[in-house]
Formats: C-alpha cells, structure tokens, sequence
C-alpha cells in the first residue's frame, strides 16, 4: 500500500506552569491569578489536541514510532518506487513518523479526476475510493500496539507497519484495496443442494458441487453472482479433493455440507454456497458471512385424530354439541312430549279423527271357532305413544304430516310449527360452526403447551440442538434412524434421510405414538413448511406461537479470501439485494384454504354420531318387525282395517293386483254373501262370481234371494269406511249375534260414488285376501 502523505508540522503540547503556596499562605488576588493560570492551562492542553484531531504520537495503546525509536530504516528495494508513488514533494524522513496525513500531497492524491464519486459537500467523500489522502496516520510497532494496523504494501521490504486506528482515524485504504483485490481472481466455489427450504441453493439435479451453473438456482446463488459481478470475480465450481472425506469425519459428520466446510478450512476451496446452519464446531473451525437468521417455530398438525375410546366417544357426541344436556333434556322429556299429548287432548275422540276412543276388534272362540266382532276402548296410554311418536317424527322431519279436525289442535300445529322452524335453524348453524371449529381447533397453541403435555418433537439436530439443551427436552426429540444412517441420538442428522423434510412426513396424526419412530409436532423454520405447502403437501400443518429460537445461517469463506469476501457481502447485503431476492422468490402457498366462516371437508369419523344414531334406531325397527308376528300370536283381539277421513290407511291391507278384477271380484262374493246372510230387512243383488249355477239365486237358509243386478266396481279409485272390514261370518249365529251384526251394517258410512247412477253407494270392505272395492245398491229399513 502507498501512503503518499505530506507531515503536517504539529504544534507542541502546552503545559502551563501552575502557582506554588508558600509557608500555606496565599492572598486572595494570589489564588485568583493562580486559578486563572490553571484554567487557562488545562484549556490549551485541549485545545491542542482538538485542533490536530489527533496525538502526534499516537495513543498509548498503540504509540507511533519516531527517528531513533524503533523505526526501520528503508530498504533500497522499496526507495526507488517511493520516488515514483509518492513524489518529490514528500520527505521520506518525516514521512509516516508521528500522526498526521501524509499523503495529501502525494503524486496519487493530487489528481483531482480520482475522486469523482465523492461527496460534493466535502472535499474528499467517506465513500470516495482515495478519501485515505485526508486521513492521518503513523508507522509502529506491531509487537507495541494492540489497535488494528497493518504491514505496509509500500515498505514490504522495510518492515514497516502503519495504523490509522492509533490516530483516531479509518482505514478506508484497506476497504478499498479488499475489493481491488478480488478484481480479476478466480475463485473456487462447492455449491450444496440444500434438502428443504427455499432460501439456499438448489440443483436441479440435486446434486452437490456439479455444475454448470446454468443448473443452480435460489437466493444465496443469485446473491453470489451478484457479488462476483460487482467485484468483478470469476467462480469456478470446484468439488472437494475425494481424498479428505474420509479426514474430514474426524471434525465433522459425513454430510456433504460438512465436507465442503471442511475443504474451505483447509484452503482447497475460497467459498462455500448454500444456506449453511452456522453450528458451533463450524463457527470454531471456518469464518462465516452471516447471510440469515432463521426463526424456528413450534409445527403441529391442523386435525388431530384421537384414537381408541376416546377419539370414539368424542366423535359419537359432536352431533349432539349444538345443545348442552340440559337443552337436550328439557326438549326430549318435555316440549315433545307435551306438544304430543296436547294434540291428543284435542283431537281424542273427535269425529274423524285419527284418535277414536273405541275400535272394531275380532274376536275368536278356539274351542268353537266362533269369530264375533266388538267394540273395544282404546287405552289412553296408546294414543299417547302415537301422538308423541308423530310429534317426534314430525320435528325431525320438519313436517307434521297428520289431518287434525278441530281449531285447538290447528293451533296447536301452528306452535309446534314455529319450535320446528326455530330449533332446527339454531341446531343447523350451531353445528356448522362447532363442526368448522373443530377442523380447525389446536388443542396445541404455544411451545410450553407442547411441553406440558408431554409430546414427542422432531427437528434437524444441528437446527434444534440449542433448544435441546436449554429447554432440557433432549429426551423428547424422536432420534436419528439407525435404519437410515442415522447414530440413534436425538434430532435427524442422517445424511442420506433428507432430514428437513423427514420432520414432516414423521409427524403422526394420532399423538402418543409408542413406538419411538414419530413424533406428535416439529421444530422448524418457516421456510421449510413454506416450500413443502408450495407444492401442495404437507397441508395439514401449520406454525402456531411465536419464534422459539433463531438459527444463524452463512457462508464459509477461506482465511485467505475472508476479508475481502466478507467486506463485499456486507456492502451486497446492505444494499439489500439479498432482501430483495428474498421477496421476488417467496414461494406461493398452492394448498386450498378454506374461506373463513364456512365449513370444512367432513370426514367419517366426524360424522360418527350420526351413523350410529341412524343405524341404531333402523336396527330397533328390524327387531320389531322381527317380534312383532310372535306377539300378535299371543293376541285375543285383532284390529280390523280401517281408514281415516282423509283415506289414509291404518293397518292397511294392500290392494292384490297380481290377479286382476276377475279375481278380486270372486274374493269378494264370500263377503258379500256373508252380508247378505246376516242383514235382516236388506235386499242385496246377487255377485256374479263366475259360477253359472249360483247366478240366478243365493240361498240363505232355506230362503233364496233373487239376483237384481251383477256387482260392477272400480279399481282406481279409493273409497273409506269407517271402522274396518267385515270378517266371515261364523256358520250358525244366534239371534244377539244376528242383532250386533245388523247394527254394525247399519252404521257402515257409505260415500257417495261419482257415477251415471245417482242411485249407486260404495262401501269398501276388506278381506284377508286384499283390499276390494265395490259398487252396490242397498236398501236400508228400519
């Protein structure tokens, strides 16, 4: 380095002699001169070194050398291109000895053209590449000075060493000349693939330290080039000798990162690219151009799935959540039930309606095979059961699907209406949320949570290693595979198992996995879970909290290029290209969200309670029907069919279309001719049953009754009767049975027929066969 300075003469340091007491007496005007003197002196002391801005002889903890003192000589090799760099002007005697600025009129600094870039307010800009021409130094003694200095460039062969620091003053020369000194070179460069994130470098081969260039892409390779453009540099991607991996397990492990760390300590390479986690081992061993501080955060899945009977239970009762018990309870044992009894209360024994109080029943003498038909009272409980059971229907069917006939039991419906509008409307939205909530519910918000409820981590050991040991969870932490590579200790470090990405596909859904091989969350950076949910996996986790800890990340950079090298990346880095690079390649996060507010995908198991709330009652109902034939077994009294107003069956016999009109019309005969039989007073036509010999008369008794006309009946359309079918007469009836069975006739509710003849009735009747319905002409007598 040239120093090419002109001394500046310095003044001498003052001292100002002080007054003396004699015999301890001193008149006042005495000690006022004295007072004066002493401040006077002590004020040019510092007025003395203000105004030179410096020592002259530099500060102690670093003096500057003087004639006679230690200064070498200068060699004759370097006077001959003193004379050339720094001028006649400049007296080399004088030249560096004591602290002033030596070069200023120096044959470099003189010329106006080189600092063109400076600051136009000053004379010599802080960033000009020449301002050394306006700063002070001196030459000392390496061995005597703890301040920065350095050998001079200009008295290599002297030996002398110079130093801006001793002089108060910044070294800019040897900013300047570290990037002059990178102008031009060659450096050789291992590119590492990093496994995961998006911040470091990546092959598209993914491979390490193979070039061409062409095939590297991320941040930290496009901020190295910007550095090599700047400082107009070369690199020359370089692989590390083959014959120091083996060495370098010594100091390191056997990833390639490692390896290539290793190869720079040595010298073999100048610099290293990738995102490097500066660890403590390659801190001590290598220098490190910190380019990154990575936050790392507590990593949980977004659904987590209890197993066993709790994950069962838990499941079961969700669609039960929109309403606490006591709601449950209160609608259940009370509203229904009472809606259903008031609409018995109203209905119960009202004409057409479907609550009679008495109903027709069969009943059969086994011994004499006699069937009679009775009038029997309904019991209360009955009815009560069939309105709480419609009223239960209705409400979970939205519909009440029931004729009422009277104005109390309208409005009844009316309210029971509205309380099925409303609580259906409050349970639907209160589900949809609980259901959305829980698809997106953490059971896990923070680190200490995580802590507490004693779950297992997983996270690359060199990126966690420090919250290992200051949170003394190292036990907690899944550990490295044997099976892979690994050595079995805590945290992944396996080269060969893509240890970044492994902390997520290693993450279970079920926590409390006993097998040691998953863990329940992750410890990472950001960017890992970022570049992963860029390319659509990993969507079912999420970062949650706050940063745990940092984890710096580098370059390392060779001891002979790391001055300059560092000295560059700074003035890159704070030029914030790095930042830049940083938001231009963020990656986009492709998994599909969820609008907020609306519900998520539902699976099986969420739905749990109402698969087993639907099959379970559709298996009760396959076990009635199963028992129910073993019951009516038991029975003494058998319903007859009957109808209501509205033609709605109950206990409908369904109509037989297997066999056609002809058919039915012959089942229906029997009937007929038991009515004929047992009504006194009635003139029935004859059935035409397709028998020629019984057409032209039907006997009853000893008595035949004349045919006046053949039945003719119409299978679409539907009729009612009142109370149910006429069962087959027994073979002899006694007067009593004669009288019940033409008072039960007599009260048969004929609807009229729409037909050509005004004079036709209908009554429908039902036989154990079928449903049959036909068009008679009957004469009542009183």
């Amino acid at each position: 380095m040239t120093k090419k300075m002109m001394s500046r003469p310095c003044r001498p340091r003052r001292t100002a002699k002080r007054g003396a007491v004699r015999n301890g007496q001193l008149s006042a005007s005495g000690a006022v001169v004295i007072f004066l003197v002493v401040l006077s002196g002590w004020v040019a002391d510092d007025l003395v070194v203000n105004a030179n801005n410096n020592y002259v002889d530099g500060d102690p903890m670093c003096p500057c050398l003087l004639p006679g003192q230690g200064l070498q000589p200068i060699h004759p090799k370097d006077t001959e291109l003193l004379d050339i760099k720094l001028g006649a002007s400049i007296d080399l005697e004088t030249y560096g000895v004591g602290c002033g600025m030596h070069d200023r009129n120096s044959n470099v600094c003189s010329d106006d053209d080189l600092c063109v870039d400076g600051d136009p307010f000053s004379d010599v800009g802080v960033g000009c590449d020449r301002s050394w021409c306006e700063r002070s130094f001196c030459f000392v003694d390496p061995t005597n000075c703890s301040l920065l200095h350095s050998l001079s460039e200009s008295f290599e062969h002297s030996g002398r060493y110079y130093s801006y620091a001793t002089c108060w003053d910044m070294d800019s020369f040897t900013e300047t000349n570290r990037l002059d000194s990178l102008k031009g070179a060659v450096l050789k460069v291992g590119f590492n693939h990093n496994s995961g994130g998006w911040k470091g470098a990546y092959s598209t081969e993914k491979t390490h330290f193979k070039g061409p260039a062409n095939l590297w892409n991320g941040p930290s390779i496009q901020f190295v080039r910007e550095a090599a453009k700047k400082a107009q540099f070369r690199l020359n991607i370089t692989s590390p000798p083959e014959f120091l991996r083996n060495r370098s397990l010594d100091f390191y492990s056997a990833s390639n990162f490692d390896f290539c760390v290793y190869a720079v300590t040595l010298g073999y390479l100048d610099l290293c690219v990738a995102d490097y986690t500066i660890t403590d081992k390659r801190a001590i061993t290598s220098n490190f151009f910190l380019l990154n501080n990575h936050p790392l955060y507590l990593i949980i899945p977004t659904t987590q799935v209890k197993s066993g009977w709790e994950g069962f239970t838990e499941s079961l009762f969700t669609v039960y959540q929109p309403f606490t018990v006591g709601v449950w309870a209160f609608i259940i044992f009370f509203v229904i039930p009472l809606m259903g009894f008031l609409m018995l209360f109203h209905e119960r024994g009202k004409p057409g309606s479907v609550f009679p109080t008495t109903e027709k029943v069969l009943v059969s003498d086994k011994n004499s095979g006699e069937t009679i038909v009775k009038d029997l009272p309904v019991p209360f409980y009955k009815h009560l059961m069939k309105s709480i059971y419609t009223t239960t229907v209705g409400v979970l069917k939205q519909d009440y699907n029931q004729s009422l006939v009277t104005y109390g039991g309208m409005f009844n419906l009316v309210g029971l209406s509205f309380f099925i509008l409303t609580i259906i409307a409050v349970y639907t939205a209160n589900l949809a949320a609980i259901l959305t909530q829980e698809s997106q519910k953490f059971s896990i918000n923070s680190f200490d949570d995580a802590k507490t409820a004693g779950l297992t981590f997983c996270g690359e050991r060199k990126v966690v290693q420090s919250i290992m040991d200051s949170h003394n969870i190292k036990s907690s932490f899944v550990v490295d595979p044997l099976e892979r590579g690994g050595d079995g200790e805590p945290g992944f470090n396996c080269d060969k198992c893509a240890s970044r990405q492994r902390v997520f596909d290693f993450m279970t859904l079920t926590p409390g996995d006993k097998s040691g091989r998953y863990c329940d969350v992750a410890i990472a950076a950001a960017e890992d879970l970022q570049v992963l949910q860029h390319k659509g996996q990993h969507c079912n986790k999420t970062i949650v909290g706050i940063p745990i800890g940092y984890v710096q990340a580098g370059f390392p950079v060779s001891q002979e290029k790391s001055t300059a090298l560092i000295s560059l990346f700074l003035t890159l880095k704070n030029e914030g290209f790095y930042q830049r690079q940083l938001v231009t390649e963020e990656p986009i996060n492709r998994c599909p969200f969820e609008v907020r507010g609306e519900g998520s995908a539902l699976n099986l198991q969420d739905l749990t309670g109402i698969w087993i709330t639907t099959f379970l009652f559709a298996l009760l109902g396959v076990a009635v029907t199963c028992y129910e034939p073993r019951a009516l077994k038991r029975q003494k009294h058998k319903p007859i069919y009957a109808y209501n107003q509205s033609g709605q069956a109950i206990n409908t016999v369904h109509h037989d279309s297997e066999h056609g009109i002809e058919t039915n019309v012959r089942k229906l005969s029997s009937v007929v001719r038991a009515m004929q039989s047992q009504m006194s007073g009635l003139s029935l036509p004859a059935i035409d049953d397709g028998d020629s010999e019984n057409d032209s008369t039907t006997q009853r008794g000893d008595t035949a009754i004349p045919l006046e006309k053949k039945v003719s009946w119409d299978p679409l359309h539907s009729y009612e009767q009142n109370d149910g079918e006429l069962p087959a007469p027994p073979a002899k009836e006694s007067s009593a049975e004669m009288k019940k069975t033409n008072s039960f006739m007599k009260r048969l509710r004929l609807v009229p027929k729409t037909s050509k003849h005004d004079s036709d009735r209908t009554c429908m009747t039902t036989s154990d066969e079928g449903m049959i319905e036909t068009t008679i002409d009957i004469e009542m007598e009183a």
